[in-house]
């Protein structure tokens, strides 16, 4: 199925919002090592009972998206670096720092969902249509001539 591209719009990341990210190399080695640790590690880990935390899980790869959480924000833009908790698929997370919104395949950047920058269109529209009405409406006001939206 072909897919349109969603309608770009400028969305200020907040505390708490779902994103995708795309995984750079550096940090699939560095998961991957983890999660192999802990595999070649899976008897003492379980003879332990300790309690320890351990990455089990399925391989990830370069390039792979993962759903993400938005834990820190630096700044009020759309451009705004965030502090980001990936949920990988198996028992661990992953906690990338300091990054930005980027394209959909851009490594080690975040983008949004296609629904969630459908919405932001129709607020941005739905906002100018209002403030429009609201001109009008003050020219209408003060005996002023309307301009067509």
């Amino acid at each position: 199925m072909n897919q349109q591209p969603a309608p770009k719009a400028a969305i200020v990341p907040t505390i708490g919002r779902i994103v995708y990210y795309v995984l750079p190399q550096y940090q699939v080695e560095e998961i991957n090592r983890r999660r192999q640790h802990a595999r070649n590690e899976l008897d003492y880990h379980r003879w332990k009972k300790n309690g320890t935390m351990i990455h089990v899980g399925n391989e990830v790869k370069a390039g792979q998206v993962v759903p993400a959480m938005i834990v820190a924000v630096w700044g009020a833009t759309p451009t705004s670096a965030v502090n980001l908790k990936l949920f990988l698929d198996g028992s661990d997370d992953y906690w990338v720092t300091s990054t930005n919104v980027g394209e959909p395949d851009q490594e080690g950047k975040y983008h949004w969902m296609p629904y969630q920058l459908g919405q932001a269109a129709k607020t941005e529209a739905a906002e100018k249509e209002i403030a429009a009405a609201k001109q009008a409406a003050f020219n209408d006001a003060a005996g002023e001539p309307s301009k067509p939206a």
